[in-house]
C-alpha cells in the first residue's frame, strides 16, 4: 500500500513538473534573461562563493530553460546572494585522532529582482550532507562539497524559475 501511494505521489510530481517546464519553455527568450551577481561570502571558508556560482551557472546551462548573460545591461532578472554559514563538523571518530564521518551545512540567502524594480523574492536556502572518509562509502571532501553545492544550486534554480514564471504570469 505504501509503495502504491509513493508511486502516485511521484507521478503527480512529474506531471506538475512537466506542465511547469512547458510553461517556462513558452516564455520568449528576451523575457527570461538572467544575470547572476557575485555572491557575498560571510563564512570563514575562502572562495566557496565562486565554487557555488560556477556550479549554479553550469546547472542553468544544462537545464537550458533560462538565458544566462554576463552583461547586466541585457538582463531582465537578477540573482544575488550571501553565503551565511558553511559548517563542517565531525560526526564519528575511528579513534581519538582520526575522524571518519562528517556533516556539512550550508545556508545562503538569495534575492531575485527584476530590472529597476524591487525584490521579487528573498529566501534563505539551506541544505546539509553527510559523508564518510573511511570504509566502503568513502567520499572525498572535494566531492562532498561539490555534491552539496549541486543540491543548493537545484533549490536556487527552482526559486529562480518559479519567481520568473510567477512574475510573467502576473502581467
Amino acid at each position: 500500500m505504501r509503495y502504491k501511494l509513493f508511486l502516485i505521489l511521484v507521478m503527480f510530481f512529474f506531471i506538475s513538473c512537466q506542465t511547469y517546464y512547458k510553461e517556462l519553455k513558452e516564455i520568449p527568450d528576451e523575457e527570461k534573461i538572467v544575470y547572476i551577481e557575485n555572491f557575498n561570502n560571510y563564512t570563514f571558508e575562502p572562495f566557496i562563493h565562486q565554487e557555488l556560482i560556477d556550479i549554479l551557472k553550469s546547472k542553468l546551462h544544462q537545464r537550458n530553460l533560462l538565458i544566462l548573460t554576463n552583461e547586466d545591461s541585457k538582463a531582465m532578472y537578477f540573482l544575488s546572494g550571501k553565503l551565511l554559514l558553511f559548517r563542517r563538523e565531525v560526526l564519528l571518530y575511528i579513534n581519538e585522532l582520526q575522524p571518519a564521518s562528517y556533516k556539512i551545512d550550508l545556508v545562503i540567502e538569495i534575492k531575485i529582482y527584476k530590472k529597476n524594480q524591487e525584490t521579487l523574492i528573498a529566501q534563505e536556502v539551506y541544505d546539509s550532507i553527510r559523508y564518510n572518509l573511511q570504509g566502503p562509502s568513502y567520499e572525498s571532501d572535494f566531492n562532498a562539497r561539490r555534491r552539496l553545492f549541486e543540491k543548493i544550486s537545484q533549490k536556487v534554480i527552482y526559486y529562480l524559475e518559479k519567481t520568473i514564471v510567477d512574475d510573467i504570469n502576473k502581467k
